[in-house]
């Protein structure tokens, strides 16, 4: 799972048997992301949650989500709401990539510039009335709020299209 890769290497993780988790130390909620490793009934689900629930309040703060690509019964009791549809692209691994299209470039975000690019369209497309846009990146006070040199944890990459 290439996603689980990738967002258990810049931040605080949690890896279970049901769940990975993330937590960047971000205001970005999509940034703040878990991800259901196998359908659950309602019990365990509750229990899964709960667990991030302890998970992100060690951490940083800020709103996280989680992601599942199966259904999940609802989970208002415990804090949790639905937030619509986030990109959420399963591939089969070891699967090569579809070509770019013609006017896309993609650049590496390794500054505050870039990742503010990168955030911009996602806080704005995702925000709720829970969870309103909101800058990338560590908040202030954490010791984190540097900018992350190529190739360090917390470099991304922004798609820039022509139009």
């Amino acid at each position: 799972m290439g996603w689980v890769g990738w967002i258990t290497e810049p931040a605080r993780a949690l890896v279970d048997d049901d769940v990975v988790a993330l937590d960047a130390g971000s205001d970005f909620f999509l940034a703040d992301t878990a991800i259901l490793l196998h359908p659950q009934d309602a019990a365990s689900l509750r229990a899964t949650v709960e667990r991030l629930a302890d998970f992100y309040a060690g951490g940083f703060g800020g709103p996280s989500i989680v992601m599942s690509p199966w259904p999940t019964p609802p989970l208002d009791d415990l804090g949790c709401g639905l937030v619509g549809h986030p990109p959420f692209i399963l591939r089969p691994q070891g699967e090569a990539p579809p070509p770019d299209p013609d006017g896309l470039k993609i650049v590496e975000t390794h500054d505050a510039r870039t990742q503010a690019d990168w955030a911009s369209p996602c806080t704005s497309a995702w925000a709720t009335r829970e969870c309103p846009a909101s800058r990338a990146g560590p908040p202030a006070g954490t010791g984190r709020e540097r900018d992350p040199a190529p190739g360090e944890p917390g470099a991304g990459h922004s798609i820039e299209g022509s139009g």
